[in-house]
């Protein structure tokens, strides 16, 4: 079979191109500040530029390609390490009908590596490579159709946004899509310019599930960074000088004499970028025949920026991905770390994960709909029967599909002094859910009776959307002028935050049934199946000042809250050890072996509900072996290898018998929520945009075991599930039930229920980063997102 190549010109006239060139150079918009390139007390001041693209004609492309072959730019022998021993893994994410998009293409060295893994793997996408020289995209793109002959490449000849553009346009545009982007191209953009390119990738050619593949550099040891941009054969210097000669070419005149310039290289570390520069070593004047563009006078020593390559941290790579709106769902370092390939994924809906004190004090319409996104998409996707109860202590999944809209519906007309939203009778039949003791699975508390015949689907998810259309016409009277009171706020507040949390209840749930379906433009990331032989170092102990801890909220108009959030109390802390991260599923499974070899209590009542098994094989007698249990997830039950170091899920009774097995306790309330404060005051936001709530990860993610936990700042509050204190939920001084919610926390005031921190992945942000937030369960209650560490 034999691959035919095709080009498609989409270039910017060569007056555009012009007119970019001279008005860059014309203005002096480029801050240059001395203090941090060059560690002077020198002023910041404006200075010229000229657009990076002037680099990258075909001399300027067979530069760089010889620059890569230098071991000195080490970031192409990273990014080919990269692919060798992860294409395979990369590959498994292309599908026979994929269209594969590169920017920017070179001498496409690494993208022969990629493709090769997709070709063994017997797929056939279409490839599509985006590129401003037509010469050289077409020779290589010509060179990879006789390679991979299953694979129809075309050539987009043009900037990038032009590509996206046509590829937006495609008849298939809704086919699966990979874009990649290598070599650490983003780095040309400034940290705001790459946030607002991935949102136009995002708008322009993405649909939800889509990825982006993007190669990011590190912000490595000064002296490797310097040596990789002014390298000793002098090739960096040469490709940068040929700038110069390419404006010429543009122009088709000869504006710069290159022997008039010189290459300055800086990086600089305060900022993590490189920066290149023509320095003017003369006097002299820039001059075009064409009356349209004024003569550029340059002073000996002015300094003209034409490349910044900007190096990302972890936290900088997880700030991108939040405030462009995209999952970031994996990275793959080369085997020096030097360097990350990163998969990001247009999510289907997008929880901003900011401090709550920043944030509108009751939910906005927008954060209703992206919300509504989620709720229908786990409701719509990932249940197989709604009138399956895979839970027996909780009511069938149909229960909440009205539950919701009878909540919202009962408060918002009771204050809007309207009637119930039709059928009135769906507020009777969904009014209340039911939360039984565990032990005699009697529910003490008023709900909902258990019907024998539920209404049906349709009528229930009609009865929604109306409902929805009725919070949606209070927006919109808020929109014409008219003010929210306070107390309509507080109801807002209340139906939004009151649906995120079931929203995570269904999910447990769903991860006890057999039925599950793994959730719709959700694509799992890869997992590493880790030895369950290895050793996993001890946690280490973080030693913990005593003191006076703050705990909730004084009630305010500002940042709301629910009747157990306020008023603020003041506990005592006595100086006390905690453990750094949580306990992983590897120690938790060496606790089951040893509690096997004692058998002095049931083996099964340890057992997580988030694992399953073989009752035969637990019951045999023999030793247990990992490949006795599997983990459950939204994407199906995964070995549990590989979740061996992701944290546990369990009941406080089971967290409680493991941290008395190595001589330890739960911490309380109090200490939890001094050690996150502290941890948030020495990492500030990075830590907030990092945490693993609101789905930006449908799983928790394996804890960093590795990592050398030494002070308040290596402390892990990574989110993936909610932390167990052993502070039991009752009454404290100044404690009044809600008068929209009475029930809410005060049925609940039995000394059974233990309070929980912080958030697991599928809680919504809102809940997870309000620090007054409290969640609370029964201590055998063996199903919610649930982890813990030791003190």
């Amino acid at each position: 079979m034999k691959s035919t190549v095709n080009i498609i010109k989409l270039q910017a006239t060569i007056n555009a191109t012009r007119d970019l060139i001279w008005n860059s150079l014309q203005k002096k918009s480029t801050v240059f500040d001395p203090k941090t390139s060059l560690n002077s007390d020198e002023n910041q001041l404006l200075i010229r530029s000229i657009p990076t693209l002037v680099l990258y004609n075909d001399d300027g492309l067979d530069l760089f390609d010889q620059i890569t072959y230098n071991h000195q730019y080490y970031l192409t022998d990273c990014e080919i390490d990269i692919f060798k021993n992860y294409g395979v893994q990369m590959a498994e994410y292309v599908q026979n009908d994929s269209i594969v998009v590169e920017l920017g293409v070179g001498a496409m060295r690494k993208t022969r590596h990629f493709l090769n893994s997709v070709v063994e793997q017997n797929k056939s996408p279409t490839y599509y490579a985006i590129d401003l020289e037509e010469e050289t995209l077409r020779s290589c793109l010509e060179e990879l159709a006789k390679e991979f002959p299953t694979i129809k490449f075309v050539g987009l000849c043009g900037l990038y946004e032009k590509g996206l553009e046509y590829i937006s346009k495609l008849p298939k545009a809704n086919s699966p899509k990979i874009i990649l982007w290598l070599g650490s191209s983003i780095g040309n953009m400034t940290r705001p310019e790459a946030v607002e390119f991935f949102k136009f990738v995002d708008k322009t050619a993405l649909v939800p599930g889509d990825l982006f593949f993007v190669g990011i550099d590190r912000r490595n040891e000064p002296e490797v960074i310097s040596k990789a941009y002014n390298d000793d054969m002098g090739i960096t210097r040469d490709f940068i000088l040929n700038g110069l000669s390419n404006v010429n070419d543009i122009f088709n005149e000869n504006i710069f004499d290159k022997s008039q310039f010189e290459y300055v290289s800086i990086y600089n570390s305060i900022l993590g970028r490189h920066e290149a520069y023509y320095k003017s070593l003369v006097d002299q004047t820039l001059s075009v025949n064409d009356p349209k563009f004024e003569d550029i006078h340059l002073c000996k020593g002015e300094l003209i920026n034409v490349e910044y390559s900007y190096k990302y941290n972890i936290d900088e790579v997880e700030t991108l991905a939040h405030d462009s709106k995209f999952n970031h769902t994996h990275c793959w370092f080369d085997s020096t770390k030097k360097y990350g390939f990163h998969m990001f994924q247009r999510p289907p809906f997008f929880f901003p994960k900011v401090p709550t004190e920043t944030l509108p004090t009751c939910p906005t319409l927008e954060e209703f709909h992206e919300l509504w996104k989620a709720w229908d998409l786990v409701t719509g996707t990932m249940i197989e029967n709604c009138y399956e109860k895979p839970i027996s202590l909780r009511l069938p999944y149909i229960f909440y599909f009205g539950h919701i809209p009878a909540f919202s519906d009962q408060r918002l007309n009771q204050y809007l002094c309207k009637p119930l939203t039709e059928p009135a009778e769906f507020a009777v039949v969904f009014e209340r859910g039911i939360d039984p003791d565990v032990t005699d699975g009697i529910c003490r508390h008023s709900h909902s009776e258990e019907l024998d015949t539920w209404p049906s689907v349709e009528d229930v998810l009609d009865y929604l959307s109306r409902v929805r259309e009725s919070i949606g016409a209070v927006f919109k009277e808020f929109d014409n002028g008219k003010e929210f009171s306070s107390q309509l706020k507080e109801i807002l507040f209340m139906l939004f935050e009151h649906e995120a949390m079931h929203l995570e209840t269904l999910l447990y749930m769903i991860l006890q049934s057999d039925n599950l379906i793994p959730p719709k433009n959700v694509l799992p990331p890869p997992f590493s199946l880790h030895s369950t032989n290895m050793k996993i170092p001890s946690s280490s102990l973080i030693d913990v000042d005593g003191g006076i801890e703050k705990v909730g909220q004084n009630k305010n108009r500002k940042v709301l809250g629910w009747d157990l959030e306020s008023p603020i109390q003041e506990l005592e802390v006595k100086a006390f050890k905690i453990q750094t991260r949580p306990v992983t599923i590897g120690e938790y499974f060496k606790f089951l072996k040893l509690k096997r070899k004692e058998n002095a209590v049931s083996l099964e009542e340890l057992i997580p509900s988030s694992w399953s098994y073989d009752p035969e094989a637990i019951n045999s007698g023999m030793d247990l072996n990992p490949s006795d249990f599997k983990l459950k997830t939204v994407f199906g039950k995964l070995s549990l290898s590989a979740g061996w170091l992701k944290s546990v899920s369990c009941s406080y009774v089971q967290a409680s018998a493991y941290a008395e097995s190595v001589g330890m306790r739960i911490p309380n309330q109090q200490e939890l929520l001094k050690l996150k404060r502290l941890s948030l005051e020495e990492n500030g936001d990075f830590v907030t945009r990092g945490t693993n709530v609101g789905f930006s990860s449908w799983l928790p993610k394996d804890l960093n075991i590795k990592k050398i936990h030494n002070d308040i700042r290596d402390v892990d509050i990574c989110g993936n599930g909610w932390e167990w204190s052993s502070s039991v939920w009752e009454k404290f001084e100044g404690y009044k039930t809600s008068d929209l919610y009475p029930g809410y926390s005060f049925d609940f005031l039995d000394g059974k229920h233990n309070l929980m921190f912080g958030g697991s992945w599928a809680t919504h942000p809102r809940l997870a980063l309000r620090n007054s937030f409290k969640n609370w369960f029964q201590r055998d209650y063996n199903f919610m997102f649930a982890q813990f560490r030791c003190a």
